[in-house]
């Protein structure tokens, strides 16, 4: 279990306690930790039956939790999502993060879960990019934080908006969104938004 990806995600956009030079340097710095046929196979979680669920950790800002789960499933690995986590189960640390899967919240409208299916359609399109592909991750702007992997002509990039302020950038066609308005000509990321071009 990759502990290390899992505690850098979750103190910068769920916490808010990590600057981000010191996330991208220790993001960046995973690729060192391990060799590249375990960093492929590592098993990357948020949260887990041995700790409190992602979305209490965000208290309850489901717009921090889908940022930190993008980010996550755009690493290199096997992302794990804790039963629940797609239906915004909540709790706290164990044995409060156990709580029973909350089944009647399962709807074609239940907006986390129509959000996660379209995370994993994207990291399934998008597993030979990851897993083999030259990984980039800069900050743009103060907290706003562009990622981008390139391999056999194909180009998969996310920006993170971490910021007070609106990001504003050309429009270009969009895999997913959150917290992100489309205009004519531009793309207006707001803050706690990301988006993902691929």
């Amino acid at each position: 279990m990759n502990y290390p990806l899992s505690d850098c995600i979750k103190e910068y956009f769920l916490r808010g306690i990590k600057k981000i030079d010191q996330f991208i340097d220790e993001i960046n710095g995973q690729s060192m930790y391990y060799k590249q046929q375990i960093s492929e196979v590592m098993f990357n979680l948020l949260d887990s039956h041995d700790t409190e669920r992602i979305l209490w950790t965000a208290n309850e800002d489901a717009q921090l939790v889908k940022s930190a789960l993008a980010f996550l499933f755009l690493q290199k690995g096997t992302p794990c999502i804790y039963y629940g986590t797609e239906l915004s189960l909540t709790g706290g640390p164990d044995p409060d993060c156990r709580r029973c899967m909350p089944w009647e919240r399962v709807s074609s409208d239940n907006d986390m879960l129509n959000f996660m299916k379209k995370l994993i359609k994207i990291r399934k399109h998008t597993s030979s990019t990851i897993q083999h592909g030259k990984y980039s991750l800069q900050e743009i702007k103060a907290d706003v934080v562009a990622l981008e992997w390139k391999y056999d002509g194909q180009v998969l990039k996310a920006i993170f908006n971490q910021s007070k302020e609106e990001y504003l950038l050309e429009k270009e066609t969009v895999a997913l969104a959150s917290n992100c308005e489309e205009l004519e000509n531009q793309l207006v990321i707001s803050q706690k938004g990301f988006v993902i071009f691929h």
